[in-house]
């Protein structure tokens, strides 16, 4: 029976990602080796995405870049045309996210199935930090996941899904 519970909340994050209730005064999960540096990468995502600055975008991001589950994107130049259309879309000026859980891939790692967890698989380290997130824009209120990775003190934020 618990493999099925595990295996179901692993198709939760990473299929169907559902903010996971925490409290603001304590994320599960910060205990995490590297998860400052990650938390601080994550802060400065959102930050550019408020000020919808491409360049402090970009600053915050790297690739490979896990793509919503649905690809890997190598190049540097291809997210930059990603994000830059993004930004053009929509209004990201009064986005908020509040970090309700953090996970270490890892211990996921063998849980992971289907098309999203194959592309994880071949990309995701297992110190990578996944964010769940609740992402409010606008009236509206919705999950997201960015992962995110810390390589010798330094975070960049290397995939999302929402």
């Amino acid at each position: 029976m618990m493999p099925h519970i595990a295996t179901g909340l692993l198709l939760c994050f990473l299929c169907a990602p559902q903010v996971l209730a925490g409290d603001d005064s304590s994320v599960k999960g910060s205990e995490l080796p590297g998860f400052m540096a990650a938390s601080a990468a994550v802060d400065a995502f959102f930050q550019a995405m408020r000020a919808e600055d491409l360049d402090a975008l970009m600053e915050t991001v790297d690739v490979p870049w896990f793509h919503d589950g649905k690809k890997i994107v190598e190049s540097k130049d291809e997210l930059q045309t990603q994000f830059g259309g993004l930004l053009q879309a929509k209004d990201f000026s009064t986005i908020k996210a509040t970090v309700k859980q953090v996970q270490a891939f890892g211990p996921l790692r063998d849980q992971a199935s289907g098309q999203s967890g194959e592309l994880l698989k071949k990309m995701a380290h297992d110190s990578d930090l996944f964010f769940h997130l609740e992402i409010a824009l606008g009236e509206k209120s919705d999950g997201m996941i960015l992962l995110v990775r810390v390589d010798d003190g330094k975070a960049k934020v290397i995939g999302l899904r929402d």
